[in-house]
């Protein structure tokens, strides 16, 4: 059986999950939080969840926009939308039937 729709990945869910607090979030502080092998994971789920608007990126004039990590590096700072919220709210709406 097919789907047009797929559920969230693990890593898809556990962000959500994580940024339903309504504060404002980057890569590395995910990555570290939540134990991921990867930071390329985090940023990779934040592009995604950003280019489908689960999410949105913060641009503001004053350094909440990025934050500052290790040397000479930043981060971009991202935000939970409605639409983000509603999907936080029942990871599971619509896939609860899907066989395996």
């Amino acid at each position: 059986m097919t789907h047009a729709r797929k559920p969230f990945t693990p890593n898809k869910r556990r962000i959500l999950e994580a940024m339903n607090d309504g504060e404002r979030h980057w890569a590395d502080e995910l990555y570290s939080r939540l134990g991921m092998p990867r930071r390329n994971s985090a940023m990779y789920t934040l592009n995604w969840l950003f280019r489908y608007g689960y999410i949105s990126r913060v641009r503001d004039d004053d350094d909440y926009a990025y934050v500052v990590i290790g040397e000479d590096r930043t981060d971009e700072v991202f935000v939970i939308t409605g639409k983000g919220r509603q999907a936080a709210a029942n990871l599971d709406a619509g896939f609860d039937q899907l066989n395996p």
